[in-house]
């Protein structure tokens, strides 16, 4: 963990503490499988980085290690979305 924060996207104010963090990752879309950067990390979500993000709602699978978590993505803006 390199440090944390209290994120804010702009699109509402977070409760829960975000741990900063840079990791590749993968997701699996309905389009096929994706590279990711997890950029931040709570309990209740994820900001994720990507060359062609998924679209806002689109049902999705992250993949870390061993870690696998069914998501929704919630919004999207640039390059960057919310899971």
């Amino acid at each position: 963990m390199i440090g944390e924060e209290t994120a804010d996207t702009g699109l509402r104010e977070r409760k829960d503490r975000r741990s900063l963090v840079l990791l590749a990752a993968k997701l699996r879309t309905p389009q096929g499988i994706r590279d990711v950067r997890l950029r931040n990390l709570s309990v209740t979500g994820a900001l994720l980085e990507a060359e062609n993000p998924p679209a806002q709602e689109t049902e999705v699978v992250f993949e870390r290690g061993e870690t696998v978590v069914a998501a929704r993505v919630a919004w999207r803006s640039g390059n960057r979305f919310g899971i």
